[in-house]
């Protein structure tokens, strides 16, 4: 609502995490965050595969800025994130699939399933880059 955001600040929209951001404020603030299954975004992606994981490796990175910005992470947990980093583009893509269950659309996220596993690849890559700089303190 209105009075929500009137509340919790503007939308960063010049960043690729700025709706991370702004729930990340929201939350703060005392108001519940939650899926909603009805809710359907489409986004439009690059015409390629190599432009589209440029894109998901761009916004891995910009979300790991803008995490090591504002949430104040100790440097053992940076080390943690990179020591995972194996089995996070599975994990974010489960998440994904339980999402897309609950709203009904697990056969289109079986469709997709390979090129989303890249893209959350390409995420994390561009995520670790940044949390490895935090890490070695650069």
């Amino acid at each position: 609502s209105s009075d929500l955001l009137a509340r919790t600040g503007p939308y960063l929209g010049e960043r690729f995490a700025g709706d991370s951001e702004l729930s990340w404020r929201i939350r703060a603030g005392g108001t519940p965050i939650w899926f909603e299954p009805r809710a359907l975004v489409v986004h439009s992606h690059c015409p390629s595969l190599a432009s589209f994981l440029s894109e998901r490796f761009q916004r891995g990175r910009d979300f790991g800025q803008l995490r090591s910005q504002t949430r104040n992470w100790p440097r053992g947990r940076f080390l943690l994130y990179l020591a995972m980093l194996p089995a996070l583009p599975f994990l974010m893509t489960v998440r994904a699939g339980r999402y897309a269950a609950a709203g009904s659309n697990l056969r289109k996220w079986l469709l997709t399933l390979p090129v989303q596993l890249a893209g959350h690849t390409a995420w994390c890559l561009g995520e670790a880059g940044v949390h490895w700089k935090e890490f070695v303190g650069l």
